[in-house]
């Protein structure tokens, strides 16, 4: 998938060439901050929607530094939460403005049989997260 366009969210662009989308500029909310993300998100199947500050996608989202495979859910930078229905749910490394660290994040990651939440920087990790189960 080839998609140059970009998608206006919270306050900054997503930038996409050639099937690789790239934040940029600043997402910020109310409880939590995204600040100066310059990371890639790729998709297996090239469907990225977004609308108001959300993001979905269906495919693989990944990164340099991390991970997130088989994501079926969405990214909501608007309300601080990251949602998911099915897949796994690997994070390596650390997100940031600068290097892909998530800064103060007070949302959460849910999947179908566990939960991940997060405050100010720290990830701590409820239930479990299956692949097979979501």
């Amino acid at each position: 998938m080839r998609w140059t366009g970009r998608i206006r969210t919270w306050n900054g662009w997503i930038i996409g060439v050639n099937g690789r989308i790239k934040w940029v500029g600043k997402i910020s909310r109310k409880n939590g901050q995204i600040i100066e993300w310059n990371g890639r998100i790729r998709t297996g199947n090239g469907r990225i929607t977004g609308l108001n500050g959300q993001i979905k996608s269906i495919g693989q989202i990944s990164r340099k530094n991390g991970e997130i495979i088989e994501w079926n859910g969405q990214i909501r930078t608007g309300n601080g939460r990251i949602t998911g229905l099915n897949g796994q749910i690997k994070w390596v490394g650390k997100i940031s403005g600068k290097n892909g660290k998530i800064m103060r994040w007070n949302g959460q990651i849910r999947t179908g049989n566990g939960r991940i939440t997060g405050v100010n920087g720290q990830i701590k990790s409820i239930g479990r997260i299956s692949r097979k189960t979501g």
